[in-house]
């Protein structure tokens, strides 16, 4: 159980310190292949998802090099875009507890 915890602790881990290191594309790319070896593998989309939502204009080489091997890569960012949409619909319908 502690290990679960620290997997979804990553995902929380990594929405703070990525917007802090993204001024420098080494330090960006060091902790994003971190928080990609720590996560579980079905965390690893969720991850990916959020990663370009935020920093996709930025570093797109490094997103696509990091996240190159990993069973998100395989998606097309058209087929992302669904995906997306789906995440934000439930995360709506959730707050309005339908």
């Amino acid at each position: 159980m502690a290990n679960k915890n620290i997997f979804k602790a990553m995902i929380e881990y990594a929405k703070i310190i990525l917007p802090k290191v993204s001024f420098s594309e080494e330090l960006f790319r060091k902790e994003l292949n971190k928080c990609i070896h720590w996560v579980e593998p079905d965390q690893v989309q969720k991850l990916y998802l959020w990663c370009f939502e935020n920093f996709n204009e930025m570093y797109p080489d490094v997103l696509n090099e990091v996240f190159k091997g990993t069973a998100v890569h395989k998606y097309d960012k058209a087929e992302l875009i669904p995906a997306f949409f789906t995440l934000f619909v439930l995360f709506f319908l959730d707050i309005l507890k339908f």
